[in-house]
């Protein structure tokens, strides 16, 4: 708005939302779904995606029948009460008895993995972690490049750097897993040695207080592995470090601002879903395009093929290569997450990082040290 002073022409300021949001560093977590959409991050995720899902295909060479496999168990077991824990926790589906019970559903999902599954958890269940930290560490690392140092690196560079650290993030990652695990043992190996013959099971009573203090610490370490493990392997890809070093920061951060995290992750959960919403409802809208043209004047012999009822023949084949393609489509969806899930940790980590020890978000290891 202008208007004539004593002075003359006299020009009053606007404000635009670049200067409402200068100086915040928060908004920094909106660009999370944009980066994931990059070619390179979503390729790698797509490819973890095939490679942990040819992994776990491999439990059919020795599963019963219509036992389900593994990748499915690591679904009812593990993700699907991790998702509803966090749906819960949201303040428009708060729900305490529902939250107690997602917890509590989280807390025994490894026990109750390794008792449906032992063998596939060690067999497959490393492999496929290995998987998920090497693409882990080449998503973040291409993310952390991006907004740190505002330099493209390749999908074969980031590829690569996942390769050469990728021991680092798994056990940045496998290391409060196999410590909860081993505590988990322990409490069991006294029970069956004290709580199974007369006499000892007073001894094992006695003794049951050290089994709770031992509980109490790995219920502990979950809650903090629970809110900071989206952050572990970007620790090592922002840092160059190790493991230990790379658990010690991330749960120092958790412990140092909870409150500030809390909000952060609530925020990423938001983005996700909204990001997960459009992403799905364009690969619906696609398909249904896609069917809906090519049968718009081929018949009912083509609405047979679409539908997937025409099973014999060339219309078979027609029929089982469109199924083909929306897995591939379903696929390119879960990549997607795997990229978010990646490029928003490493800004989550920037971001706790910046709050917790002052530290720029510029600031990144670099291996030539530039």
């Amino acid at each position: 708005m202008e208007h004539n002073g004593d002075d003359g022409l006299i020009r009053e300021p606007t404000v635009s939302l670049d200067d409402l949001l200068r100086g915040l560093i928060w908004p920094l977590l909106l660009r999370g779904p944009a980066m994931a959409l990059r070619p390179e991050r979503w390729l790698l995720g797509i490819c973890s995606v095939v490679a942990i899902g040819l992994i776990g295909s491999i439990s059919h060479l020795w599963r019963d029948g219509d036992d389900p496999s593994f990748t499915e168990g690591l679904g009812q077991r593990v993700f699907e009460p991790v998702g509803n824990l966090v749906e819960s926790a949201f303040p428009w589906r708060w729900q305490p008895d529902a939250f107690v019970e997602s917890a509590r559903r989280v807390a025994y999902a490894p026990a109750n993995l390794l008792d449906a599954f032992p063998l596939s958890v060690v067999v497959l269940g490393i492999p496929m972690l290995a998987v998920w930290c090497v693409f882990g560490l080449a998503i973040s690392r291409s993310a952390a490049c991006e907004v740190a140092l505002a330099r493209v690196v390749s999908g074969t560079d980031a590829f690569a750097f996942g390769l050469k650290r990728w021991l680092s993030g798994f056990a940045s990652v496998f290391t409060p897993i196999a410590v909860i695990g081993a505590i988990h043992i322990i409490i069991a190996t006294g029970g069956f040695l004290l709580l199974t013959w007369p006499g000892g099971n007073i001894l094992g009573g006695l003794m049951h207080g050290f089994g709770m203090m031992l509980a109490a610490g790995a219920v502990l370490i979950g809650i903090a592995f629970l809110l900071g493990w989206i952050m572990l392997v970007p620790a090592v890809s922002c840092e160059g470090t190790d493991a230990l070093d790379s658990v010690q920061r991330v749960y120092a951060y958790v412990v140092g601002r909870p409150a500030r995290l809390l909000v952060y992750l609530v925020l990423v959960g938001l983005i996700g879903v909204v990001s997960f919403t459009v992403v799905s409802l364009v690969r619906e809208l696609a398909i249904l395009m896609a069917d809906g043209a090519a049968t718009q004047w081929a018949g009912n012999r083509a609405l047979t093929i679409v539908s997937g009822a025409q099973t014999q023949g060339t219309g078979g084949l027609a029929a089982s290569a469109m199924e083909l393609w929306r897995t591939f489509f379903d696929v390119a969806v879960a990549g997607f997450i795997v990229s978010y899930v990646h490029t928003s940790g490493t800004l989550l980590y920037l971001l706790c990082r910046r709050v917790n020890d002052g530290q720029e978000i510029a600031e990144l290891w670099t291996e030539d040290g530039r």
